[in-house]
């Protein structure tokens, strides 16, 4: 669904742009690892900070550690959507 999301805003927003981050991968395994994770965290709450962009993390309900790794970095500036499976 963000997919189909992503695709709509980058082709109906002229001066859009786009970063996607799929922890599955192992060209982001790095992110994983605390340290790592606090710096994407502290990126993250600095384009938040400019309040100029809109930013979507989604992240997997069996994805535990980093959940709650992310859920301690932006508390209190998070909202979240429960998507179920079709």
């Amino acid at each position: 669904m963000l997919e189909a999301f992503k695709k709509y805003v980058l082709s109906d927003e002229i001066n859009s742009n786009a970063i996607h981050i799929n922890f599955n991968l192992p060209d982001f395994e790095k992110l994983l690892e605390y340290h790592e994770l606090y710096d994407f965290g502290k990126a993250i709450n600095g384009l938040h900070a400019l309040k100029k962009f809109d930013i979507y993390i989604v992240i997997g309900s069996n994805d535990f550690l980093l959940n709650s790794d992310l859920a301690t970095l932006f508390t209190g500036r998070t909202f979240e959507i429960k998507v179920f499976p079709f």
